[in-house]
This record gives C-alpha cells, structure tokens and sequence, in this order.
C-alpha cells in the first residue's frame, strides 16, 4: 500500500520497486497516475504546485492544451487553502510563469499573493517577496501595480539613523525587483551607488551584482553576464564560504547560472553550499533540466532526505525521464 503522498516520493517508489513494468504504460497514462497521486495530496505538500507544473508541460509538449490548462488550473484552486504564506506566494511566482497560464488572471493572483506577504512575520523576507512580486508584475506589464509593490518593499526598510545602512537595503531591494525586466547596464548603476556607501560588509554588494548577473542571463547577454558574476565572485572572495550567512549571497551565483544555462557551473556552486537544504534546493533546480549534470550514486539519500523541498517533484520527474 502506497501511503506517501508528495509526488517525489510515490514517483520514486514505483521506479524502484516495479522497474521495468512500467516501461510499457503509455505517456497519458503515467500523467494521469501523477495527476491521480497530487488530487489527493493536500496543497501545503512542499511539491503541490510543482508537481501539478510539469505535468503541464508535458501535456503541452505532446499537444494537448486543454489537459495542459487543467493542470494549471489545479494549483490555482489550490491557493486559498494553502496555510502557508510563504507557500502561496512561491506557488503564485512559479504559476505565473508557467507557459500555459491565462494571463489574464495574473493582476488578482499578485495581488493575492501581495496580501499574504502581510502573514510573513520576518521583515527582510517579506521585503524580498514584495519586490520579487513587483519584479514579476513588470514582466508581464501591470507598471501600476509593480510601483506599488516595490513602494511597499522599500516602506519596510528601517531608517534608523545608521548611515547606509538603510540605503544597502533599499538599493538591494531595487536591483532584486529590476532583475526580472531591467537591463544589466540598470542593476549596474545601482551597484555603483552601493559601492559608494563603503558599507563595512561589502559581501552585500555581491547580492546586487548577482542580480545584475541575472538580468544579464534573462537578457542573454553574455559579456554582462561574465562581467556580473566575476565582481559576484570578487565579492564573494574575502569572506569564508561557511560563514552563515553570508553563503546565502553565493545562492545568486546559482540562480544566474541555471538561468543562463550553465549548469556545471550551477552544480559546483550548489555543492559548495553548506546548508543541505539550500543544496538540495538548488540540485533539484538543475535536475529539472539538467538530469546528466547530478551525480547518481547519492539520489535515493537525497530524495528520501529532501522529499518534502518544493523542487523535488520536477528533480524527481527530469531524473526519470533521463533514466
């Protein structure tokens, strides 16, 4: 009896107990099996909305729109009984994206997700979301509503008279909204602004140039890109990795790789990550793609360690399409 519920897990399963009994069902089939196995999981399971995502895209890889719109649909439905904030606005992020959502909806999911940002009790995280949703609400041009959101990142801000303090943290909030749309030459000039403040901690500039690393890599604009990540690194070099938490910048790193699809370079990064968690995060980002890249000999540890990470659906899925 199986009794597990995230997708990860049930995916695993079957492929490790039945192996090549299965190799005879059909494509429709082993989507309905998956769709079967999220219907009943609940919607706080770290891969719900993840997992409802790549069987989108696979039903859109064959052809099917309308399977693909039904399976957008179910995370969709899924939010309000969400119960954690945190969950609801990384699951608004990823929907929103998604190449099968109706667009249309997108101003009202933002905003929902806005409002839940109010539920996440750390300032600086709630900051980070409001400026993630006002960079995503530009890329797919609600200006209004985008100027808001970054107003209400930079309201959290805390100007209490330590010098640049506060000027660090509002820059770095507007270079992490601008990377979603901005040109790399933008998050650069925000850069230069951070290095004349002289903030004794010059670790934080690494997070405005992996930003900029970003916008270089949605832009696909290589010279920036390497121009990018080399100040991240230099910024990066004085400070031990293992010094928490100053690893957490070295996160950008990764992202601009998996952006630009560099992910041998994404994997030594990740490796290079002591937080576990944070590592599987990000290995499971490049199994999605990049299945070839990640070492086997460790994945039935990894998975059954991290089987509740919000990317391991997908990891799990790229992995046994590559097997």
């Amino acid at each position: 009896t199986v009794t597990a519920t995230l997708p990860a897990e049930i995916l695993l399963l079957l492929w490790s107990k039945r192996g090549r009994g299965l190799n005879g069902l059909s494509r429709d089939k082993w989507l309905e099996m998956a769709a079967e196995e999220l219907k009943v999981a609940p919607p706080d399971d770290a891969g719900f909305s993840e997992g409802w995502l790549p069987i989108a895209s696979a039903w859109q890889l064959v052809g099917n729109d309308a399977e693909a719109r039904e399976a957008v649909r179910q995370p969709i439905e899924a939010l309000p009984r969400m119960t954690l904030p945190e969950r609801v606005i990384e699951s608004t992020i990823e929907i929103c994206q998604h190449e099968s959502f109706d667009r249309a909806s997108s101003e009202k999911l933002i905003r929902d997700a806005a409002e839940m940002c109010q539920q996440v009790s750390n300032l600086r995280g709630r900051g980070n979301y409001y400026a993630r949703l006002s960079g995503l609400s530009r890329k797919l041009n609600h200006e209004g509503l985008a100027s808001e959101l970054l107003d209400l990142s930079l309201s959290l801000v805390e100007k209490d008279g330590l010098g640049s303090v506060w000027q660090k943290e509002t820059l770095t909030q507007e270079a992490r909204a601008a990377s979603w749309t901005a040109k790399p030459e933008t998050i650069f000039a925000i850069c230069a602004k951070l290095e004349k403040l002289n903030y004794p901690k010059p670790v934080y500039n690494a997070n405005a140039y992996g930003h900029a690393a970003i916008a270089a890599a949605r832009h696909n604009d290589r010279t920036q890109f390497f121009r990018a990540m080399l100040l991240t690194e230099n910024a990066l070099a004085p400070v031990r990795v293992y010094d928490y938490p100053n690893y957490l910048y070295a996160v950008r790193l990764a992202e601009a790789n998996l952006l630009h699809r560099r992910w041998r370079a994404a994997v030594i990064v990740a490796n290079n990550i002591p937080d576990p968690y944070v590592r599987a995060s990000l290995l499971f980002r490049i199994m999605k793609d990049a299945p070839q890249e990640i070492r086997t000999r460790n994945l039935p540890e990894l998975f059954e360690r991290f089987a509740d990470q919000r990317y391991a659906s997908p990891a799990c899925a790229g992995h046994a399409e590559h097997r």
